[in-house]
């Protein structure tokens, strides 16, 4: 078996055809959609991509739809307190405009192992700083999608149950 290494942006220095499946994995949504933008080839559906984003995870799968990628399963995984989220995609989808408060939970979440307990504690998490918004601030677009984002969470919980 051969591994070869190299040292470069994203994907930069990787051609399609020298792989199969690519791991992006603890970095924010926005930084892994850069990288998958830099490299179109992702996006043509030869590849499976695991993707496990640290933060921005609505805004990452909403840019996977509208950009052709399809999000076929997520895996819950756990370290300590902290709960991690990866995606296995594929490209070659239609492309699909979806409201980012509904891309804070997928069909495939719903299927995962845990994704009750998860979505437990993210409701818990995004109601909390809902709380919080609607103490001080005046009505806006933040604290529009906050509470549709909150709805979106609650009506998935109630799905499951």
């Amino acid at each position: 078996v051969s591994l070869s290494l190299r040292l470069a942006p994203g994907l930069e220095a990787v051609r399609a055809e020298e792989c199969d499946t690519v791991t992006i994995a603890g970095m924010g949504g926005q930084t892994i959609a850069e990288i998958l933008t830099a490299a179109p080839w992702t996006g043509q559906g030869d590849h499976l991509l695991l993707l496990q984003p640290m933060t921005m995870i609505a805004e990452l799968r909403r840019w996977l739809y509208a950009h052709g990628y399809a999000v076929e399963r997520e895996t819950l995984c756990r370290e300590d307190r902290r709960r991690y989220v990866v995606l296995s995609v594929r490209g070659g989808a239609p492309k699909r405009e979806i409201p980012l408060s509904e891309c804070a939970v997928s069909p495939a979440l719903l299927r995962a192992e845990g994704a009750a307990d998860y979505l437990e504690q993210l409701y818990l998490r995004e109601k909390k700083a809902l709380d919080g918004m609607e103490q001080g601030a005046s009505e806006n677009k933040r604290l529009a999608y906050q509470r549709a984002l909150v709805q979106c969470i609650q009506s998935a919980r109630e799905e499951l149950k």
